[in-house]
């Protein structure tokens, strides 16, 4: 199960996968891979329970492990890394009210800006614009451009704080968390 998921729930990949295709689909790309995972280990388990059974009556006779970290502290480390990445990761949604000179305003998402024009994807649907169509708009019918404050934005304009602060506390667990053959194996 985790050899199937971990690929399939890739925190950047989802990002991109909601970022591209949309909330909708990345959420249902991480929910899906969650599913298919548990029952493609449920299978395996069922497909190769034989030698499952026997590797477990080999296991009770070995000897106890030596004593690891607490569950605490390697779920601390594995929430700061994903933190690391997500935030660093972190996107502007280009979410904008554009007022043109003809007395339209239109909600978008602003893809793309050049010298002379808006790449625009329409938001809710108004005269003249349909909800998902690509405009292109010119500059000189553009009368003001405005920036739609969410806190996806507020995270955005301190992204890299907070992806700095993750990735520092990363390295401190690190060094005081991990044995030096655990960190030499790990890099």
């Amino acid at each position: 199960a985790f050899l199937y998921a971990g690929p399939a729930i890739n925190v950047l990949a989802i990002f991109l996968t909601a970022r591209v295709l949309g909330f909708d689909i990345g959420a249902a790309r991480a929910l899906g891979a969650v599913v298919f995972a548990v029952v493609i280990g449920l299978a395996m388990a069922f497909v190769f329970r034989r030698e499952e059974a026997a590797r477990v009556e080999a296991a009770v006779q070995m000897p106890d492990e030596p004593a690891t970290r607490p569950l605490w502290k390697n779920a601390m480390f594995l929430a700061t890394m994903i933190a690391f990445l997500v935030f660093s990761d972190w996107y502007n949604p280009g979410d904008a009210v554009v007022r043109l000179a003809d007395g339209r305003e239109l909600s978008v998402v602003v893809l793309q800006e050049t010298a002379d024009e808006y790449k625009v994807q329409v938001q809710e649907t108004a005269p003249g614009a349909r909800e998902g169509d690509h405009l292109d708009l010119r500059k000189s019918d553009v009368l003001e451009v405005v920036t739609v404050r969410s806190w996806v934005m507020d995270l955005w304009q301190v992204r890299w704080w907070l992806a700095g602060l993750a990735g520092i506390a990363v390295l401190l667990m690190t060094l005081t968390w991990f044995e030096k053959d655990e960190r030499v194996e790990w890099m």
